[in-house]
């Protein structure tokens, strides 16, 4: 078999077995990640947003941007309230305000979904 060829598949194979776990927040590794076996969708929120939409932990400065196509999961920290602590904005608009994704307190991950096409965005809550 040829060296180079193989090299380049577990390369390529390094690179999938990354993206396949969510980490404990908002970042490139939760990109077209999967949502752990077991987990049962708990709430769903429609939104809509015209730009491209950034999903962070309120606690954090730094967040991860999804553009149309995309999608994210990642694991959840619940904050003293029980609440969930992950805010989204829509980046683009004339008013960029963030808005707090409501997730039931036995939420343990978030699936945030962008549309290939139009304004649409799904906020998945799962536990």
């Amino acid at each position: 078999m040829n060296r180079g060829f193989v090299g380049g598949l577990m390369a390529s194979l390094a690179v999938v077995a990354g993206c396949s776990v969510a980490g404990g927040g908002p970042d490139e590794s939760a990109v077209n990640a999967r949502l752990p076996t077991g987990v049962t969708l708990l709430e769903s929120d429609q939104e809509q947003c015209a730009g491209d939409v950034q999903v962070k932990e309120s606690s954090s400065g730094t967040g991860l941007v999804l553009q149309r196509g995309q999608n994210a999961t990642f694991r959840v920290r619940v904050d003293d309230d029980e609440e969930a602590d992950v805010e989204w904005t829509c980046i683009g608009q004339a008013s960029s305000d963030s808005q707090d994704i409501d997730c039931p307190t036995s939420t343990s991950h978030l699936r945030v979904t962008r549309a290939g096409s139009g304004d649409d965005l799904l906020l998945e809550c799962y536990g």
